[in-house]
């Protein structure tokens, strides 16, 4: 068996480019080939090749369909191997007797089934988030031909220069088109909704309104652009401030719809290239976003509901985000 990395991202677009990200980086600190498993769901529903510019440093590229019912275990496709993927019983679906088996037993049971056993070292999403809290050295890895890693987060940045992901030549066009219609001074904001309940608790329409106010006021020529997955948050903020608000126009907000996931990459980006964001709590993409643009990230009603206030009522400021947060589901 040849040593190889294998890496399955999960969750919604920002979490998984930081996964692919930290692969990219410890394939060249392990100098070894990096297989990347990017599942098809309905978490993210859109091709690799068809967001990014697949770089040199993805060895192989595996783009299964997954079902609406997740699995807790290894993947089921295995890359460098003629092994054929084993897949739950009928009744372990979305539609058999969950109730019966419960979710704890059901994932355990999935994992007994699944488990890939085609790797000296596999790491899951739980065991990552706690090696990533408690400081791991990955570069111990060395001594496992073959890794697998299953993560949503950031978790590794490594040392040596990685190959860099970049959008899709059209992709990138979009975003080239809507920067250059950018004014002088333009700041991201970008309001978390759906189904992320935390970032509608914490960051909330009057927070933001707040945030952009106290933007004006330091420079009054200041325009806004907003990236949500909400209308009525477009509606209501552009009410707020007429005229100021930029907006991209969404095919889509299904993330079902391939469409929809490009224009998330196009709409990340182009906050990227703003001057600062204010963002959602706890939201992967706010954080991406920032650091994509090495700019300031302001995350709107942070520390506001602390004893302390810690941040007052608009929000904690930050120019490195953080990427230990848990992120809700989809992560976006």
């Amino acid at each position: 068996m040849s040593d190889r990395l294998t890496v399955e991202p999960l969750f919604g677009l920002a979490n998984r480019i930081q996964v692919v990200e930290s692969a990219l980086a410890l394939a060249v600190t392990l100098d070894r080939p990096f297989g990347l498993i990017w599942n098809l769901n309905r978490e993210l529903n859109c091709r690799f090749d068809d967001l990014f510019v697949v770089p040199p440093g993805i060895a192989s590229l595996d783009q299964p369909i997954r079902g609406r019912f997740r699995l807790y275990s290894g993947p089921s496709v295995r890359i460098g191997t003629t092994l054929a993927p084993r897949t739950p019983t009928p009744q372990l679906t979305a539609h058999g007797p969950v109730s019966a088996v419960g979710l704890g037993g059901l994932r355990r049971l999935n994992w007994w089934l699944l488990a890939d056993r085609q790797h000296h070292r596999a790491i899951y999403e739980n065991e990552m988030v706690q090696l990533h809290d408690a400081g791991f050295d990955f570069e111990t890895l060395r001594s496992c031909p073959s890794v697998f890693i299953r993560a949503f987060l950031r978790f590794y940045d490594g040392q040596s220069p990685a190959p860099a992901l970049w959008p899709a030549p059209e992709i990138e066009a979009q975003i080239r088109r809507q920067v250059a219609m950018f004014p002088k001074v333009v700041v991201g904001v970008h309001v978390r909704r759906t189904d992320h309940q935390r970032s509608m608790r914490i960051s909330t329409t009057e927070r933001f309104g707040a945030a952009m106010r106290e933007e004006l006021a330091l420079e009054p020529l200041t325009h806004f652009f907003l990236s949500t997955d909400d209308p009525e948050e477009e509606s209501v903020l552009g009410n707020l401030f007429p005229g100021r608000i930029l907006i991209r126009p969404k095919r889509t907000l299904d993330r079902n719809d391939p469409a929809a996931i490009q224009d998330a990459l196009v709409d990340l980006h182009c906050l990227a290239r703003t001057r600062k964001v204010l963002g959602s709590f706890a939201s992967s993409f706010s954080r991406l976003a920032a650091r994509l643009g090495g700019g300031e990230l302001v995350v709107v009603g942070a520390g506001a509901d602390s004893p302390q206030g810690q941040g007052g009522p608009i929000g904690t400021r930050s120019a490195v985000p953080s990427a230990a947060e848990t992120p809700a589901r989809g992560g976006s």
